[in-house]
């Protein structure tokens, strides 16, 4: 951690974005898993070292696979990669997108609040993916990863 002051505000550490961004996904991960668990869901098993999403749960005798995003901005686009899509793709009826937005970052690191978006049925719409990386082989462009506009968080306004 480096700490830098600025001019007439309290110095404050900065931590380097890699750690940022694990330190709220992880967070992220156990909101999700909270309010999955409120809505019924049990049986989780991580899965985001080897599968293409963060985990697995049951409900009704039924499994489902979990992506989570987490955020401290408001949650109205997330990055998703082309293996997630495909896995939707092929999973749609059993598939769960959690968007764990707003989350707070206190200068030492610890996060906290955010507020848990459960898509279910999680739908993706081809108008609210848009490609962000692409490879082309033989001519043909192939997405690398999307920006997914999610259903009822509205961009932040540029004014």
């Amino acid at each position: 951690i480096v700490t830098r002051s600025r001019p007439n505000v309290q110095p404050f550490p900065l931590i380097n974005y890699p750690e940022i961004r694990r330190i709220v996904e992880d967070y992220a991960m156990e909101r999700a898993k909270a309010e999955l668990r409120n809505l019924g869901f049990n049986n989780f098993t991580p899965t985001a070292a080897y599968k293409c999403y963060d985990y697995t749960c049951e409900r009704g005798g039924k499994r489902y696979y979990v992506e989570v995003k987490g955020t401290r901005g408001a949650g109205a686009s997330v990055i998703l990669t082309k293996n997630e899509v495909h896995h939707w793709k092929n999973n749609q009826e059993t598939s769960i997108a959690v968007i764990v937005h707003d989350v707070k970052l206190a200068p030492d690191g610890e996060a906290s609040g955010g507020t848990p978006s459960v898509c279910l049925p999680w739908a993706l719409e081809p108008a609210a993916l848009d490609m962000l990386d692409v490879s082309a082989a033989v001519g043909v462009l192939e997405a690398i990863q999307y920006k997914w506009t999610v259903p009822g968080h509205p961009e932040p306004s540029q004014t």
